[in-house]
């Protein structure tokens, strides 16, 4: 199986933010039912000349005839039905003409009724100064059966530190739409099994190595591409 590695290699962090929540573009997604589960899977842009932070993405689920479907909350304490479900995008921070990732499943029997399509809209609010920057480098992808695919690489940051550091992997369809994602925080030993680190010191390389992709999934494993990423604040 073949491959195509598309790096993005620099990814900003901002401290300030600006205090009007803008919307924030849809540019593509997949919805799909598997394994008892309904995966929907996507990506926004900014359009803005500002970087972007807590862009919220809302999902609402369809029947037949288009109307919303209750969800069922996770826990308890939050017991009630949900008109829209919502998730954050897997990079915090999105530069001005790049796009993030973002995944939400949900267990089937927490949403009340036959899911036919979902609509989704997400919002975020825009950010001023920059502090830091983070890139990737050395980044090799490696098939792994026929369903996974491993990610190694460097990630150096730059400026401040990158605060709670990670790497985001996204893998595409035949079609170009985004059909898994994966994070990794940045750990002591560069893999799962190590501890967290908190930060990501400016000038330091720190290793990593994980895979992307699920049992069954390798038809959709057409292209990967990679983002270096931490915590807004």
């Amino acid at each position: 199986m073949t491959h195509r590695l598309i790096l993005l290699g620099t990814f900003v962090y901002f401290k300030a933010y600006a205090q009007n929540e803008v919307a924030v573009e849809i540019t593509s997604y997949t919805a799909r039912e598997s394994g008892g589960f309904y995966k929907v899977v996507g990506e926004v842009r900014n359009t803005y000349k500002e970087p972007l932070c807590f862009v919220k993405v809302e999902i609402q689920y369809l029947d037949e005839k288009g109307q919303p479907l209750g969800v069922d909350r996770f826990t308890a304490k939050d017991a009630g039905i949900m008109g829209i479900d919502e998730v954050f995008t897997e990079r915090k921070v999105i530069p001005s003409g790049e796009t993030a990732p973002f995944s939400r499943i949900r267990d089937l029997s927490k949403i009340r009724g036959k899911v036919s399509g979902v609509k989704i809209s997400a919002t975020g609010l825009r950010l001023r100064s920059l502090e830091t920057t983070a890139t990737l480098s050395q980044v090799e992808t490696q098939a792994e059966g026929k369903d996974f695919i491993r990610v190694k690489g460097l990630y150096m940051a730059s400026g401040m530190p990158a605060k709670s550091p990670y790497v985001v992997a996204v893998a595409y369809d035949a079609s170009g739409k985004p059909s898994v994602v994966t994070s990794l925080a940045l750990t002591s030993d560069g893999t799962a099994r190590g501890t967290p680190l908190r930060q990501a010191e400016p000038g330091k390389s720190y290793p990593f190595s994980f895979t992307i992709g699920e049992l069954g999934a390798g038809s959709l494993l057409k292209t990967v591409r990679v983002f270096p990423s931490w915590e807004c604040e």
